[in-house]
């Protein structure tokens, strides 16, 4: 996990000036947990503790990836500090996602082997996840078209 999590920090080291590459490692590294945490790891579960499980961690997975971009993209704007910031940032992000997929997976696992049922406050969860998801994607949506439009003024400014 932490081979990743470097790997994500250095693709943003020599990668980060070029626009939305960042969004594109921390995409493939989202990837990487999912195939190879997420899928291996959740398949010990019952199908449908399964199916719960790997909705929530995918939903909060790009929840955290949304409002990881946000950040990412806005620190582009930083002259001297915003490389080695994102760099951080991105791997930061990645080592986090990996060990809370990791650790929700494992105790999902516990929670089957003690035989408790899937509680109504997990299936919330689910949901929260869901709508955590889709506020992320508007915060996505929020900070690009403010970017637009300061380079809309600043142009307008310029000419």
């Amino acid at each position: 996990m932490l081979f990743i999590a470097l790997a994500v920090g250095l693709a943003h080291l020599f990668l980060g000036w070029l626009p939305l590459v960042g969004a594109l490692v921390l995409m493939l590294a989202a990837a990487w947990i999912r195939v190879g945490i997420l899928q291996p790891t959740s398949a010990l579960l019952s199908p449908r503790r399964r199916t719960l499980t790997r909705w929530t961690a995918r939903l909060v997975m790009g929840a955290a990836l949304a409002l990881t971009v946000v950040l990412v993209e806005a620190l582009t704007l930083l002259p001297m500090l915003g490389l080695p910031a994102k760099a951080l940032v991105g791997a930061a992000e990645v080592a986090l996602a990996a060990w809370a997929v990791t650790a929700y997976v494992h105790w999902q696992l516990r929670r089957e082997a003690q035989g408790r049922d899937i509680g109504t406050w997990e299936v919330a969860l689910l949901a929260a996840a869901f709508a955590a998801l889709i506020t992320a994607c508007l915060a996505v949506i929020a900070a690009f078209a403010a970017l637009a439009s300061a380079f809309d003024v600043a142009l307008g400014w310029l000419s």
